[in-house]
């Protein structure tokens, strides 16, 4: 499994007291559907909420500005628009993500308009198709974990 994550967030201190006890560090992999059809407080799991995503997908359609560059992802399960935001200048580090390529996107999801959008942190093309495999294991696991987690706390839900 890819740790590089945090393992799916499901740390079980957290150092902000009260207030923070639903807050889950790490980033959470899901499929583009579960961005889709997460409510507008934000992306949750057993209780926990989410501040960063992962997920893989096939580029589909690429649209730059001089202040963003909006990527069209796809999985199987559904579609979303990733806005990647530059500064002033910086049309020289857009990535070379090309279309009908898979990459993986770490990001922040947002509500726009009544419809949802990822704001990129870091995209990367995958360069195995072993990754996308590997991210569907992911986040199968991530829910697993988060489901053993739950129980053994007594906390209900998705």
């Amino acid at each position: 499994m890819n740790d590089s994550f945090g393992g799916g967030g499901f740390n079980a201190s957290t150092a902000g007291g009260a207030k923070d006890e639903n807050k889950a560090e790490g980033v959470l992999p899901l499929m583009v559907r579960h961005i889709l059809e997460s409510p507008e407080a934000g992306i949750q799991l057993f209780g926990f909420q989410y501040a960063m995503v992962t997920f893989v997908g096939i580029v589909r359609h690429i649209d730059h500005s001089s202040t963003k560059v909006t990527y069209r992802v796809e999985d199987h399960t559904g579609q979303v628009d990733a806005h990647l935001w530059l500064e002033e200048g910086d049309n020289m580090n857009i990535p070379g993500v090309l279309i009908n390529t898979y990459v993986r996107i770490v990001g922040s999801v947002r509500s726009q308009g009544g419809s949802k959008a990822v704001m990129i942190f870091k995209i990367a093309q995958v360069d195995s198709p072993n990754e996308v495999t590997t991210h569907l294991l992911e986040v199968l696991n991530a829910r697993y974990k988060g489901e053993q987690y739950a129980k053994r706390a007594g906390i209900c839900g998705i």
